[in-house]
C-alpha cells in the first residue's frame, strides 16, 4: 500500500471528525500488528524462520489534528485518542509545507 508521513485531521469535520478517523487508524494499525505477529507465529511453529514475513518494525502513521482548540484540556483529549499533536488554526498553507 501507499505510504504516508503524516495524517492531519480535522477535528470537527461533520462527516468523520478527527477523533473517529483517528480510532480506526489506530485500530487499523493494531490489526495489522496482530496479523503480522500471527503469520510470524504460524511460520515459526511449521519450522520456517518467518523469513516471508517482514521484519521491519511497525512505525505507526503519526496523526495530527488541524483544530483551533489548543487549550490544554483539549490537547491531552487529542493525545488520549491516539493524536500526535496539533496544529493550530488558522495556518497559512506555506508553513504547512
Amino acid at each position: 500500500g501507499k505510504q504516508y508521513d503524516v495524517l492531519l485531521v480535522d477535528r470537527d469535520c461533520p462527516v468523520a471528525d478527527g477523533f473517529e478517523i483517528t480510532r480506526a487508524v489506530r485500530q487499523m494499525e493494531r490489526d495489522m500488528r496482530m496479523a503480522k505477529s500471527k503469520q510470524m507465529a504460524l511460520e515459526l511453529q511449521q519450522g520456517g524462520a518467518a523469513q516471508h514475513v517482514n521484519h521491519e518494525p511497525f512505525v505507526a502513521l503519526p496523526v495530527i489534528a488541524f483544530t483551533g482548540k489548543v487549550e490544554p484540556d483539549d490537547l491531552r483529549q487529542y493525545m488520549e485518542i491516539g493524536m500526535d499533536g496539533c496544529v493550530s488554526k488558522p495556518v497559512e498553507s506555506a508553513a504547512m509545507l
